[in-house]
């Protein structure tokens, strides 16, 4: 580095920088923040595709039922066979691999009415669960906590 010096005429060493040992120190303590943060991002990132998959099931059994009765004809809300997706109609929907669609039918019919052949609709990802009630009568479509 090249020397400094003041209006008396005194030499002064550079002193800008870091010496090697200071940077290795700041690399060491962000390693160690990455290798904290980062599996907490991944586990949110994880919930959230969860989520809005749960919401696209909920989001289709409302399409079915809008549909049966602004058409007038019974609509049904299938489960793919491989249960990671549902079609209404003639349109599909595909879910992650990792998220599957489990009820007690394979088939929801709505009918022109509003009204419903009753069913519980689980979502499933690994470790979360959503359940998503069909009441029979008038074909409401609720989250269970």
């Amino acid at each position: 580095m090249s020397a400094t010096t003041d209006q008396a005429g005194r030499q002064y060493r550079g002193t800008c920088g870091f010496t090697l040992v200071e940077v290795l120190v700041i690399l060491g303590i962000l390693s160690l923040m990455a290798g904290l943060v980062f599996p907490s991002v991944e586990r949110a990132l994880q919930r959230q595709a969860f989520v809005d998959s749960a919401r696209r099931v909920e989001l289709g059994l409302r399409s079915a039922r809008a549909a049966a009765i602004a058409g007038g004809t019974p609509v049904h809300f299938t489960i793919a066979r491989d249960r990671h997706g549902f079609s209404i109609g003639d349109r599909s929907e595909q879910l992650p691999q990792t998220t599957t669609v489990r009820t007690s039918d394979q088939d929801i019919l709505f009918f022109a009415d509003g009204s419903a052949i009753g069913s519980e609709v689980e979502v499933v990802d690994g470790h979360y669960l959503q359940s998503i009630v069909i009441r029979s009568a008038l074909g409401t479509i609720e989250r269970k906590q």
